[in-house]
């Protein structure tokens, strides 16, 4: 039979200061540009053109939406009334349900209390904060553009912020040049922040980004994948030992805050994707956006002319 409506949704914001060495996403870097330029407010409505087209396309009844994900590059880069424009786009083609996680990532540097008000006003409800570790000298030659300083400044406006009671913390393990002390610390530090959900990940070497062209496994100034082994059983022993709840692989929650998306990407249901990059899937088809902007702009003008004339059922 048919398969069943897509309940989730992910949308891509490409924009970034600048690529990190590991990063493998679609990822436009716009240095130190004016965040408001035109080319974010372009890329905003090719998103709610998207948004509107899919939404024609669709065969059946769809929505409510019960969990969206902003993801990148670095959505704290986007203005929040254009990702209020592109939420209030997805309310009207699909609806949100009235308990919808809509998760934003963002970035230390990239926010501060004021910002992280204006986006629970048009709807976020979850904050994901990219920390990956609390040392300048694993963070800088990752192409991170925050330091420690910036951590730490990031976290007490979250604490102080409409999301200090829904938020989650990335930390990376397996850097060049990460000792296993490091790791212990980043999670100590992470832990006296008491985030409602901490994800730590292992450092994949990804074939076309510099680390991966440059560094090996197990190689110096790589981890040995034995240290790599403790860090993740380290990660596992501190996190639950605090009362955090290990599930899927590299996620650690607070009962009752485990991320209603991930569970998504997990149990293998349907998503919808919007934006540079993104996937769309359900267990007939995957849909993969170009990577580039610009054809991702010609690809939603294809898509818009398809679903020109087509009345939603």
């Amino acid at each position: 039979g048919r398969a069943a409506a897509a309940a989730a949704a992910y949308v891509h914001i490409p924009f970034c200061r600048r690529k990190c060495h590991y990063c493998d996403f679609a990822v436009h870097a716009i240095g130190s540009r004016n965040s408001t330029d035109s080319l974010m407010r372009g890329y905003t409505e090719g998103v709610c053109r998207e948004v509107r087209a899919t939404a024609r396309l669709q065969q059946g009844p769809q929505g409510p939406l019960r969990t969206v994900y902003v993801g990148g590059g670095t959505p704290s880069l986007l203005p929040p009334p254009l990702l209020g424009r592109i939420l209030a786009e997805l309310r009207a083609s699909f609806g949100l349900a009235q308990d919808c996680h809509v998760t934003v990532e963002a970035d230390p540097a990239t926010f501060d209390r004021r910002q992280l008000e204006a986006l629970a006003a048009i709807g976020a409800t979850r904050l994901s904060v990219g920390v990956q570790a609390f040392q300048d000298r694993l963070l800088t030659p990752a192409g991170r553009t925050h330091g420690v300083a910036d951590v730490h400044s990031a976290l007490n406006a979250v604490a102080a912020s409409p999301f200090r009671d829904c938020w989650s913390l990335d930390l990376m393990f397996g850097l060049p040049n990460q000792t296993l002390p490091d790791w212990r610390e980043s999670l100590s530090l992470a832990l006296a922040a008491a985030p409602p959900h901490l994800s730590a990940y292992g450092l994949t070497l990804e074939p076309e980004t510099p680390w991966g062209r440059s560094l090996t496994k197990g190689v110096a100034p790589l981890p040995r994948e034995d240290t790599e082994v403790e860090m993740f059983e380290l990660a596992h022993e501190m996190l639950t030992g605090a009362g955090y709840e290990h599930y899927e692989v590299s996620n650690f929650a607070r009962p009752g805050q485990q991320s209603r998306h991930n569970w998504v990407y997990w149990e293998d249901r349907p998503f919808l994707g919007f934006g540079v990059g993104a996937t769309s899937c359900d267990s007939n088809w995957r849909v993969r956006r170009p990577r580039s902007i610009r054809a991702w702009e010609r690809w939603v003008d294809r898509l818009g002319t398809r679903a020109c004339g087509r009345r939603r059922p």
